[in-house]
């Protein structure tokens, strides 16, 4: 190959270098609209203007003011080109330059703030029940940069952690230690949380395994079914030969042995007799040698006689 096919591969390459990166800057993601209506603009400001400086200088390079001012328009959203509409320029809007405009809205998202309600939000601020750490810190250090500590400003960060930590043993340890600066602290609160959050870990797996334990244990006591000794449920059931509550041995039962007074048989009391009682025949006969009157009466299941003064009478009753 000869030197000038090499020089022409050469340049051939390194132009078409160019040309992918631009392809790849004009593919990168735009920021999202700004969030005007937020309680904390000043920080929302700052972020979203961080991003789109960088955006239009990686995919706007080379363009014009008027092109880069109508992009920052159109990405801030509705609400900001509405409050666009109200502020105040020197020049006209079709003179006006990206830099311009950014003024405008620095002046509107970071109006002049009161040094003494800053400090005030700074040093009443605690950490939350659910808060984490590094969000607590982040949140102080955003608070302390609209105070004005100057040099003071990390000691101040370090006395609000201490003060603002739920732990309390925490607090007790940092507070002991004599040199301690605001790097210091953050490595010791680090530790301890990320130490708490793996006790919980282990607490946690060792709760469920006792539940499981317990349900096995709970599985298996239902499946064996209770044992009960026969001698006293025989205890608590009444005797059908005697009436009264004994132990199953037929020869505890005190009708054992015993003549029934009702039908005269062995081994239970009238009470529990199952025969049935019968009256086959009342008989009241008269004497006939006898001078007074007197009265026979014989009873059946479906007849009387009735002997009235040595006269009979028989009367016939049906059955219902």
């Amino acid at each position: 190959m000869s030197i000038d096919e090499q020089t022409s591969n050469a340049s051939g390459t390194s132009s078409s270098v160019p040309n992918v990166i631009n392809e790849r800057i004009t593919q990168l993601k735009p920021p999202g609209q700004l969030d005007l209506d937020s309680t904390r603009l000043a920080s929302k400001w700052r972020r979203w203007k961080e991003e789109i400086e960088l955006y239009m200088d990686l995919a706007m390079n080379g363009k014009g003011e008027q092109t880069k001012t109508k992009l920052f328009l159109y990405l801030i959203g509705s609400k900001g080109r509405e409050i666009y509409e109200t502020m105040k320029f020197e020049a006209p809007p079709q003179d006006r330059t990206l830099q311009q405009v950014i003024a405008a809205f620095d002046s509107y998202c970071n109006p002049k703030k009161n040094e003494t309600v800053e400090r005030y939000k700074f040093f009443m601020r605690v950490q939350d029940t659910s808060e984490p750490l590094e969000q607590f810190v982040t949140d102080l250090k955003l608070l302390a940069a609209s105070c004005n500590f100057g040099s003071l400003k990390e000691s101040l960060v370090r006395d609000r952690i201490i003060c603002g930590i739920r732990d309390k043993q925490l607090r007790e340890e940092l507070l002991k230690d004599p040199n301690l600066d605001l790097e210091r602290c953050l490595n010791v609160c680090r530790v301890a949380e990320l130490s708490k959050e793996r006790r919980k870990a282990l607490e946690d797996g060792e709760n469920i395994n006792l539940v499981r334990q317990k349900w096995k244990s709970n599985k298996s006591t239902q499946a064996v079914k209770p044992k009960f000794d026969k001698r006293d449920i025989e205890k608590n059931r009444e005797c059908k030969y005697c009436g009264r509550r004994h132990e199953g041995q037929r020869e505890k039962c005190p009708a054992f042995g015993k003549k029934c007074l009702k039908c005269s048989k062995m081994n239970h009391f009238a009470k529990k007799c199952l025969a049935k009682s019968k009256v086959n025949a009342i008989t009241m006969e008269s004497n006939s040698d006898a001078d007074d009157d007197e009265y026979c009466l014989i009873i059946n299941s479906n007849v009387e006689y009735e002997t009235i003064n040595n006269h009979s009478v028989k009367e016939q009753k049906s059955q219902k």
